[in-house]
């Protein structure tokens, strides 16, 4: 049996905003990974074969079931079997499957929707050092969905994803830092973790970071670098950041 994981869609965590007279996105993630897939290559193996894995406990093929059934791979698409097989296998600890359904929830797909219960399955793959799920935790605190609004343990789920290089965490840690939610505002540490998600081709910090240079903000105003991130934004990216990108790029090209 050969496991291979790998991402596939993209969730954005908010609409998009502005903040008052900058022109950045309000402390969004951007596109982050919606539904994760974990690929499981058996031989020959049809949805028969996997069911008869799958009901004797077999975490693999119990996460595989849900997946199929969620895209209708072999079987027409029923969102309630897919929560059915996909939280047997988070319940045997996959965090990728814990991920899955925490998202299930938040979106109301195949069960009733539930900020609470999302929490609670996105906190036990986030403990698990899955950085998707704690960037999503991190968000859930920042606006409050399904727990208290704390900012302060928004930005240590950030942090956590951010350090392991999830570059929607790292553009949301950024956005705490320029607002000061959770931390002092530190437009310079702003600027620091903008630049390393966008670097990563994250579409919504590019946006920031080209921002941060068209305005000053921590780093010396330059039109020049402004527009290299603007336009790098624009290539991956679609509505509003799109918008806001242009209309930054648009008032470069009548200053220069």
């Amino acid at each position: 049996m050969k496991r291979r994981e790998f991402l596939r869609g993209t969730l954005s965590l908010g609409a998009a905003g502005l903040l008052p007279g900058t022109g950045l996105a309000n402390g969004l993630a951007g596109n982050v990974p919606q539904e994760v897939m974990s690929d499981i290559y058996y031989d020959s193996a049809t949805i028969e074969d996997l069911r008869i894995i799958a009901e004797q406990g077999d975490t693999e093929a119990l996460f595989l079931l849900g997946w199929r059934y969620n895209k209708g791979e072999g079987v027409p698409i029923d969102y309630v079997e897919a929560v059915k097989w996909m939280r047997k296998a988070a319940e045997q600890g996959d965090a990728i499957a814990q991920f899955n359904i925490g998202l299930w929830y938040q979106k109301g797909k195949g069960v009733p929707h539930d900020d609470t219960e999302s929490v609670k399955w996105l906190r036990k793959a986030a403990e698990q050092g899955h950085a998707v799920s704690q960037t999503k935790l991190g968000y859930c605190y920042q606006y409050g969905l399904g727990v208290p609004k704390d900012y302060v343990e928004a930005v240590k789920w950030y942090r956590k994803a951010a350090d392991g290089g999830c570059p929607s965490g790292q553009n949301n840690l950024g956005a705490c830092y320029y607002v000061g939610e959770g931390v002092p505002k530190d437009y310079v540490e702003a600027v620091k973790w903008y630049r390393k998600a966008a670097e990563q081709g994250e579409p919504t910090a590019q946006l920031n970071l080209g921002a941060c240079y068209y305005y000053g903000k921590g780093v010396p105003k330059d039109y020049i670098e402004a527009e290299k991130w603007l336009r790098k934004a624009i290539e991956k990216s679609t509505g509003k950041v799109t918008m806001q990108a242009m209309r930054l790029l648009q008032a470069i090209e009548s200053i220069m």
